[in-house]
């Protein structure tokens, strides 16, 4: 059971606080149970979804909740664009990662005040504060997955998502 609830911390990243996911978007989701059947579930009409120790409740927004025990079900997916993180342009500015080189590279017209690299739950790996108009941010101690990478200069903001493979 223990599994089960650290794979649903992990997929609800971006929406999981204080043990629910509000919806956000038209996706799906799904729960399977132990034969295969399908129960489908679209996310504009759920408000939130609950873990306690033993289930799993579907608030749905008509007031209504479902109640589904662990022990019932098998697996669950939700297809989200869980990797969808808008990136933010300060004109001027550019932000590139070389998986080569295993580092990113920021470059601006003004001086970067700050360049920080960020894991995909929010926490800060990494911080520089350069002041100049180039800065690099080494990631060969970082192991492979997605990044934010959020560079402040003198005229604003500019924040990317990088792979590392």
């Amino acid at each position: 059971m223990k599994h089960l609830i650290k794979m649903a911390s992990l997929l609800f990243l971006i929406c999981f606080f204080s043990g629910n996911f509000y919806a956000q978007s038209s996706r799906k989701l799904m729960v399977y149970d132990k034969t295969g059947a399908l129960q489908s579930f679209s996310l504009n009409e759920v408000q939130k979804i609950t873990f306690t120790n033993a289930e799993m409740v579907v608030s749905k927004n008509d007031g209504n909740a479902l109640p589904i025990l662990f022990s019932a079900f098998h697996y669950f997916n939700v297809s989200s664009d869980v990797t969808a993180i808008p990136e933010i342009k300060t004109p001027g500015s550019t932000v590139y990662f070389s998986n080569e080189l295993g580092e990113v590279k920021a470059r601006s017209l003004s001086k970067i005040t700050e360049l920080s690299l960020f894991d995909i739950q929010g926490r800060k790996l990494q911080q520089i504060c350069p002041n100049s108009p180039e800065a690099n941010l080494q990631l060969s101690s970082h192991p492979k997955g997605i990044y934010i990478v959020r560079a402040v200069d003198e005229t604003g903001v500019t924040v990317k998502k990088i792979i590392k493979k």
